[in-house]
């Protein structure tokens, strides 16, 4: 990322901080401080819309991702651009952002939803695939533990990290292949916990989560375990191409670490109980 502004004005947030590497560049954003155009897109077709926080939109050539506040009176106050190939593009800000001007602080360009968004985006390219979890190292090994709002993610999290394990996100999960074999891998975008890693490990086990009387695990099948790890997938909806990607990934997963059904009670118990299970 790039700016004519000083970037030491922009307020990223400071947990990005942890996730900075030197490596090649694959996609180059100049960001913009400056009223949007109005109207803001034009000569485009309506793709995706997330019916809250951000729509997106696309011509032949780019990808246009517009935020604005959940009042349809507000303006937008966002503006990604990317290329299509996704090697350049640019975010447009304006000056009060979401909530409003804070001092001589820039508004963080990545603030949510749009960092997310053009992760998904990326990731869809080949590169792999975000989903609704939280991810454990244990003794160098991944735990991922699935599950939609109120499941027990964040429970599960703190459990573990009261044994002394390594957390790399209560939320949101990267799963990637490296060498053929899957790794997950921290995100800068935690729920409740806000203890984040940007480490990667191979997966170990993996588990579809629910809250229940007892602590117990069950198999399934590969059509059912595809479906429901989808369903806790950040998947990108908008993009044919990327929608078979994100199949094909989360089915040779699946196929390799072969998740499991597991309903717990949230006690420490519980730890100990999924690193004896399998």
């Amino acid at each position: 990322m790039s700016s004519s502004c000083e970037m030491s004005r922009i307020g990223f947030a400071n947990v990005y901080s942890l996730f900075n590497e030197e490596a090649e560049t694959t996609i180059s954003i100049d960001l913009k401080f400056e009223e949007l155009p109005r109207p803001a897109v034009k000569e485009v077709r309506k793709v995706f819309d997330s019916e809250s926080l951000w729509t997106l939109y696309e011509s032949d050539e780019s990808y246009f991702f517009l935020l604005r506040a959940m009042d349809d009176d507000c303006p937008p106050y966002r503006l990604a651009v990317i290329d299509k190939d996704l090697a350049h593009g640019e975010i447009i800000s304006d000056l009060g952002g979401r909530s409003g001007r804070r001092g001589n602080r820039l508004p963080d360009p990545l603030e949510y939803p749009l960092g997310e968004a053009l992760t998904i985006a990326l990731l869809s390219s080949g590169r792999g695939v975000m989903v609704h979890a939280c991810g454990i190292e244990v003794d160098g090994d991944g735990y991922l533990m699935l599950g939609h709002s109120g499941c027990g993610k964040t429970t599960l999290t703190e459990l573990f990290r009261r044994h002394g394990h390594r957390i790399l996100n209560d939320d949101r999960i990267i799963i990637r292949l490296v060498d053929g074999y899957p790794w997950i891998y921290g995100t800068p975008w935690h729920g409740e916990c806000d203890v984040v890693s940007p480490r990667g490990v191979p997966l170990k086990k993996m588990f579809i989560i629910e809250h229940a009387n007892a602590n117990s695990t069950r198999a399934m099948n590969t059509s059912e375990a595809v479906s429901m790890v989808l369903a806790r997938s950040f998947s990108p909806l908008w993009s044919r191409d990327g929608m078979n990607f994100t199949m094909r990934l989360v089915q040779q997963a699946i196929e390799m670490v072969s998740p499991r059904h597991l309903g717990f009670v949230p006690e420490p118990e519980v730890v100990d109980f999924l690193r004896c299970d399998g």
